[in-house]
């Protein structure tokens, strides 16, 4: 915050990130692909057929159904948008998005080595898998204090690795409620159920006083009785 670290506990810890990681693929992806945000990735009707790819392992034929018809034609930037929750999509179509990314920049591994070489504050991000494909015990994983340094540095208009003119898209991206200035919300939250039960919101506020960053992530690995991601939450 622009007063300095306002609450910190177990901010090294690295915690099931759930759909929050993907601010760390759409950061990989303005980073070597920004210039090409709107052109098409080719070959996206064939990985998403069933058994095209074992990114999509995790999903039904008539999920895929849906996504190749609903995917079809899209550019990396709208394909961001879809994953990053921007656009109303169902949790298929949103997840698949995102994996087609994903294959596109080589997958979770060449994304977390990538990003661990920008800046030292990024190595507790750690992308091992595809989006669902937890095995119920695991997932991508990232550290709060990780997730707040990665908000402040848009926030503050200055990404490394990423030319000053492609923030500005990546901040747009991350707009969640809001029009961008005082008030505004720059969130990517994320669900997982039910084992890990997992919640995170990570993001920051911008305030004239100083942009607030935050990052509160909750990890239960045990199941529950009820299935957060069907009460209306933000994913």
């Amino acid at each position: 915050a622009g007063s300095g670290l306002l609450y910190s506990q177990n901010a090294p810890q690295p915690m099931a990130a759930a759909s929050a990681i993907k601010m760390v693929i759409a950061l990989d992806l303005m980073a070597i692909h920004g210039d090409g945000l709107d052109s098409k990735p080719v070959g996206t009707d064939v990985l998403l057929s069933y058994g095209g790819h074992a990114a999509f392992r995790g999903f039904a034929p008539d999920q895929l159904e849906r996504a190749r018809r609903d995917l079809r034609g899209k550019t990396y930037r709208e394909l961001t948008r879809i994953m990053m929750g921007r656009t109303d999509q169902n949790n298929d179509v949103y997840n698949a998005a995102c994996n087609l990314v994903l294959i596109k920049l080589g997958g979770p591994e060449a994304v977390t080595r990538r990003v661990r070489a920008m800046d030292p504050a990024f190595s507790g991000f750690h992308l091992t898998r595809y989006m669902r494909q937890w095995d119920d015990h695991d997932d991508n994983r990232a550290t709060p204090e990780s997730l707040v340094a990665l908000y402040g540095m848009p926030a503050a208009g200055q990404v490394p690795g990423l030319a000053r003119e492609r923030v500005e898209p990546l901040r747009e991206m991350l707009l969640d409620q809001g029009t961008g200035g005082e008030g505004s919300v720059f969130e990517k939250a994320g669900t997982l159920f039910p084992q890990p039960m997992v919640r995170v919101h990570a993001g920051y506020m911008p305030s004239a006083g100083g942009d607030l960053g935050y990052a509160v992530m909750g990890e239960i690995p045990a199941s529950a009785d009820t299935d957060p991601a069907s009460q209306s939450v933000r994913r």
